[in-house]
């Protein structure tokens, strides 16, 4: 089986899905990506992947190379590309696979649906057939997408992937983990709501905690928040530190126990919750954030507070702090949920099994329960409205 995965650039969250496929077709797999990576993504300690086999940089001198695998290739992949890429395999009515997350990142006006709706009908309604299909990258996708009748049965769990460690003695490992001690890591912009973070700091101390909380990334309200540390006297508390790599962001969640999710329904997925889970923290999120509700069960794995509701937020931290043996359990869970089931290896093995049995003629195959490659469902009750 040929298959191919298009999309903007390849970052650390999808390489180890890439290895798994590349694996799995004996290195008939390519990475097609048509941007080079940002800047903004550089700084933040992104690297570059180009050095990969299966990698290949869209470049007008390999335009015809790379339309023949796309057009070719058994499955597609395509992430956030032009429609210009894909229109012709969907056209020809050849399986493609097609990766989002949630279409509708901000709530409902009058003033932007009528954009929506644009929007739908030029970049899903008018290419529907039945040999497209959408993986949701997203635990929201699926209901944005059922707002206007598109991929009827055709919905799957889908995600991010990050290497997913395995460690020896996982009990060990949280057992070692620093004596309350609180992550917060990504860019400090508004709607991944740092702030929430320090005041939820400020709180903890007036209550009398002995914790310590460590910010890592950089961004535009970075001078905000230390500004308010430092006027609020919690210097001996929160600490901050600039953009690392994945492999030093890693070693921080190592020594964590306890890891906060603070965005709003702008975060697509949150990969970052990925690798705190498979690094036994015990994860505080938020819940609108794309990936929660895939990959934590409230009070089993994780917990989830409602997105900005500071009491709600401050509750399930105290919860932690005030029962250390039940952090644990949740790290353990959490841990045992990343490397048993939310891993790149599950997602590529059941990725080429739905293939298989589409491209046999099964047009719909519901061959999972959980996780990866399950029907995704529409999410209404009211905790993630």
């Amino acid at each position: 089986m040929k298959i191919v995965m298009l999309s903007n650039f390849l970052n650390h969250h999808q390489l180890s899905l890439c290895q798994e496929l590349a694996r799995l077709t004996d290195n008939n797999f390519y990475f097609i990506a048509i941007e080079k990576m940002p800047e903004e993504r550089r700084l933040l300690g992104y690297q570059n992947y180009t050095d990969f086999p299966f990698f290949i940089q869209y470049t007008e001198e390999k335009k015809k190379l790379i339309e023949s695998l796309i057009i070719e290739s058994d499955a597609l992949i395509c992430g956030s590309v032009p429609d210009s890429f894909f229109v012709p395999r969907v056209k020809a009515r050849k399986l493609t696979f097609r990766y989002s997350e949630r279409v509708f990142k901000t709530p409902f006006t009058i003033k932007n649906t009528l954009h929506r709706i644009g929007s739908m009908l030029v970049h899903f309604i008018r290419y529907q057939n039945q040999t497209q299909y959408l993986l949701c990258a997203s635990a929201f996708t699926a209901l944005d997408i059922s707002r206007f009748g598109c991929f009827h049965n055709r919905l799957y769990k889908w995600g991010y992937f990050p290497e997913a460690k395995k460690y020896e003695e996982m009990t060990d490992l949280i057992s070692r983990k620093k004596h309350n001690s609180i992550l917060w890591c990504g860019r400090m912009i508004d709607w991944k709501h740092p702030e929430a973070a320090v005041e939820l700091a400020k709180r903890l101390r007036n209550s009398n905690f002995s914790f310590t909380l460590d910010f890592i990334g950089i961004g535009d309200l970075e001078n905000r928040l230390r500004k308010f540390v430092q006027n609020e006297g919690l210097d001996d508390f929160v600490h901050f530190h600039c953009s690392m790599t994945p492999d030093e962001v890693r070693e921080y969640m190592e020594n964590a126990s306890i890891y906060l999710m603070t965005s709003n329904r702008r975060e697509g997925w949150g990969a970052v919750v990925n690798e705190a889970m498979n690094s036994g923290c015990a994860v505080v999120g938020s819940h609108i954030v794309g990936s929660i509700p895939y990959l934590i069960q409230d009070k089993k794995n994780g917990l989830i507070y409602r997105s900005g509701d500071m009491e709600d937020l401050y509750s399930k931290v105290v919860y932690l702090l005030e029962h250390p043996e039940k952090r644990k359990q949740i790290g353990l869970e959490a841990y045992r949920t990343i490397t048993g089931l939310w891993n790149a290896e599950t997602a590529a093995q059941r990725f080429v099994n739905v293939c298989s049995h589409i491209l046999n003629g099964e047009k719909s195959p519901d061959l999972y329960e959980f996780g990866p490659c399950s029907k995704a469902e529409i999410i209404k009750n009211n905790y993630y409205n």
